[in-house]
């Protein structure tokens, strides 16, 4: 299967994140990347709520201008409190970890060397953040 890459040269994997821009589109579009969607057997696939095209039947008119990554942190239960995983917010960034350092930025409960806050670990996903405390 061919690889396609961001502007970075960074390959596209399936069910990342991006943001699009090209002839195709009236304006930058939030999009998914699926290879071999269920909906769209054999087909590599950029997806939408309101957009969605073939990346091969587009090849010339678009550009992966940058990829996108949810933070969330996981849920806690410590002494008589808890809370279950919160979503901080979706960043453009090179890798996860850079999203995260935009996110909390210079807030001194972020440790960027074990990717937690307030102690509690970061993910890219909410399923993942859910694990432990829901």
């Amino acid at each position: 299967m061919k690889e396609y890459h961001d502007n970075t040269g960074r390959p596209v994997r399936d069910g990342d994140k991006v943001v699009a821009k090209g002839e195709i589109f009236d304006r930058c579009v939030m999009l998914e990347v699926y290879f071999d969607h269920e909906n769209y057997p054999g087909k590599v696939m950029l997806i939408s709520d309101d957009n969605h095209c073939e990346i091969d039947d587009v090849q010339g008119d678009f550009i992966v201008v940058r990829r996108m990554f949810d933070v969330w942190s996981e849920g806690y239960s410590i002494t008589g409190n808890k809370s279950g995983a919160m979503f901080h917010g979706q960043f453009d960034a090179d890798s996860f970890r850079d999203a995260c350092v935009k996110c909390f930025n210079d807030d001194k409960n972020f440790d960027a060397d074990k990717l937690t806050y307030w102690g509690c670990g970061l993910y890219d996903n909410e399923k993942d953040a859910r694990r432990t405390f829901g």
